[in-house]
């Protein structure tokens, strides 16, 4: 699976994100991200760019979609910054430090970005682990205790959006109940855990 990625000039209708199911391609989406600017996405088949412009392969892969999306495809053209990513995931095994070194972020879990919640990931690790080093104890101390209080979190995400991509791409059965679940589990366990 890969992701078609591109920030663009906001419809006047754009007032919250949206996802688009059962389209020409796996999913679509888009979010405002400020009051002129959205964000727009296609998890599409994992093959490669072609060679051609990105921003004419994403133009020609969101044909079919309409409505808000429709109006967000014909802005893309050449000053359209698009990024295209296969989709790709990690987790590191416990520990993610030796001595007084650590990686964090995405060098320690990557994840599929089907329940949005990578960067958000990213993001608690770097307040945790800052909040721990500055603390009266040892850094070894510090680093036992972010793990500890990471990895369960970062390994929901990451094997739950690992499920929703297998359900995506068709490779497991499953039940719009099943996804409904998959997705609620894991953002109500994020909700009512501590970072």
């Amino acid at each position: 699976m890969s992701i078609w990625r591109v920030v663009a000039p906001r419809p006047a209708e754009l007032d919250c994100a949206e996802v688009y199911y059962g389209g020409p391609r796996f999913k679509a989406g888009y979010s405002p991200i400020s009051a002129d600017r959205c964000y727009a996405y296609l998890l599409d088949e994992d093959d490669a760019a072609d060679g051609r412009p990105l921003w004419e392969q994403m133009y020609e892969r969101s044909r079919g979609y309409g409505g808000t999306w429709g109006r967000i495809r014909t802005t893309i053209g050449p000053d359209s910054d698009v990024s295209y990513t296969r989709i790709e995931w990690l987790l590191v095994d416990s520990p993610w430090y030796r001595a007084r070194a650590i990686v964090i972020g995405d060098a320690a879990h990557a994840c599929p970005p089907l329940i949005a919640q990578g960067a958000a990931m990213c993001a608690e690790d770097a307040v945790v682990l800052a909040e721990l080093v500055t603390g009266p104890g040892p850094v070894t101390d510090a680093l036992r205790a972010f793990m500890a209080r990471r990895l369960p979190r970062v390994e929901i995400v990451v094997r739950n959006s690992l499920q929703l991509t297998r359900w995506e791409m068709g490779l497991e059965p499953h039940t719009d109940a099943d996804v409904a679940h998959a997705m609620n589990s894991t953002l109500s366990f994020l909700a009512g855990s501590a970072p």
